[in-house]
């Protein structure tokens, strides 16, 4: 049947057989300290559906692209904590400072004081309480350009204005949308 695929869990090689569609979560145990999976040597998030026949490896945090993976899941748990926190400031992640991230507002506001990291500290402890999923899917082009633009992200709505694609991939927790880069996490408490 086209709708019947043959899954290889790595690393012991176990084969499943499965529906076109499933959920790479429901082939694996990914408990944490598992944060994604490489299929076909390419990394996914566990919210990811297999569509072919395929190998699956779990990645772990302990990784060297699980720790990206997990890295990049904390920005946009960032990113969303300070959107709750100051809706009308815009944030941007810039350089890397070691095992961390250099985060600035660039808009108009007042600089980022003591308390405010603590806001959004606070924040995003509600959000890791709260187990929020972190969902893949698609927006379609037009959709993309004009919620990018709508919120104020200069660089990702000049990145979407010249993209050549009918639909866009991007993470959606919370009604917070932000591309599709790489994987992430499946939800917020992880």
């Amino acid at each position: 049947m086209i709708n019947q695929l043959k899954i290889t869990i790595l690393p012991e090689g176990n084969v499943s057989d499965t529906v076109k569609g499933t959920r790479v979560i429901d082939l694996i145990n990914g408990d944490f300290p598992v944060v994604a999976a490489k299929i076909c040597n390419q990394y996914a998030s566990l919210q990811d559906s297999v569509a072919v026949d395929c190998s699956i490896e779990p990645v772990s945090i302990y990784s060297t692209a699980g720790m990206r993976i997990y890295r990049n899941s904390l920005i946009y748990l960032f990113e969303l904590a300070a959107r709750r926190v100051f809706p009308e400031r815009r944030v941007v992640i810039g350089h890397s400072l070691g095992h961390g991230f250099f985060h600035r507002f660039q808009d108009d506001g007042p600089l980022a004081e003591n308390e405010d990291t603590v806001l959004i500290e606070k924040k995003m402890r509600e959000l890791v309480e709260k187990n929020l999923p972190i969902l893949p899917d698609e927006i379609s082009w037009e959709s993309a350009v004009e919620s990018f633009k709508n919120r104020s992200f200069p660089s990702t709505t000049q990145l979407m204005e010249e993209l050549n694609e009918p639909q866009v991939g991007i993470w959606s927790c919370d009604g917070f949308i932000t591309v599709r880069h790489s994987p992430m996490v499946q939800a917020t408490g992880v």
